[in-house]
């Protein structure tokens, strides 16, 4: 007799109709893990399955005492949104872990008949006034226009790459998000300065923080709209205020680590044509 392949199917997610999959990509200012932190506060969703990678290192979350796979996610049987969690990523390390998810959570959704997957990633805005690109399928482009995005022409480089190729090898619609933030601007000017200036430039965390988290809020207000729109699911904005001030004392605790591996590694790229 010949092996066969034991899988498990997720039956009590069929029945849901107009299923999103959110996945979050990571930035420096963490705008897009603020964004998904509160979609999965603001809906009160929970860890529905995991995915066990062999090469993530042996790590686990702890949520009020009670553990959590790094690569989770969350949802709930009473709104059909539900979003990916996974460790911040940048670079090298980035374009590894989401490769490897993007067949594997691609196959799972269309098991699972999802309707859609968004990715969304973060570009510096170009003017004063940020926008939100998307990319998608020609099949979706007039919709996704009318609903207030715009049309990205250009080539981009980011991990949202992989899952979009592997949507329109399947049914389930893949987007990607391109979302505009004016701190991230001012943020990559002043990477650029710390590659050229000598180690150990960066002094003080706290007023680098400060100065490029102004309009964050502007940024994640801008990604839960989006995915809202999107998905059809109404998610109030009144808490983003509250959400900031976690992200900022995140920034201050992480902000080193993540200036060392963007001067090393570089980020993602969008170029307009």
């Amino acid at each position: 007799m010949s092996e066969t392949l034991v899988e498990v199917v997720d039956l009590h997610l069929r029945p849901q109709p107009n299923k999103t999959l959110f996945v979050p990509l990571t930035d420096p200012l963490m705008i897009l893990h603020g964004a998904s932190d509160y979609i999965i506060k603001s809906l009160g969703l929970n860890p529905i399955c995991y995915i066990r990678a062999p090469f993530l290192p042996p790590t686990m979350f702890a949520m009020k005492g009670v553990a959590v796979h790094p690569v989770t996610v969350f949802g709930a049987s009473n709104t059909p949104l539900y979003v990916l969690k996974a460790p911040p990523r940048i670079g090298e390390e980035a374009f590894k872990l989401y490769g490897a998810l993007a067949r594997t959570l691609v196959d799972w959704a269309e098991r699972n008949e999802f309707e859609r997957i968004v990715v969304a990633d973060i570009k510096q805005a170009s003017g004063e006034k940020p926008r939100v690109f998307f990319a998608a399928e020609e099949k979706l482009a007039e919709k996704l226009a009318k609903l207030g995005f715009e049309p990205f022409t250009g080539v981009f480089t980011s991990e949202s790459t992989y899952f979009l190729d592997e949507c329109m090898r399947s049914r389930v619609d893949g987007v990607v998000l391109i979302i505009e933030s004016v701190a991230l601007g001012r943020f990559f000017e002043l990477l650029g300065k710390l590659r050229k200036g000598p180690p150990g430039a960066l002094k003080a965390p706290e007023e680098l923080v400060s100065a490029v988290t102004e309009h964050d809020e502007v940024a994640v207000k801008k990604a839960v709209e989006a995915v809202a729109k999107i998905s059809g699911v109404e998610i109030p904005l009144e808490g983003v205020p509250a959400l900031m001030k976690d992200l900022r004392n995140s920034l201050k605790a992480s902000l080193g680590e993540i200036l060392e591996t963007l001067i090393r590694f570089g980020h993602p790229t969008f170029v307009p044509v």
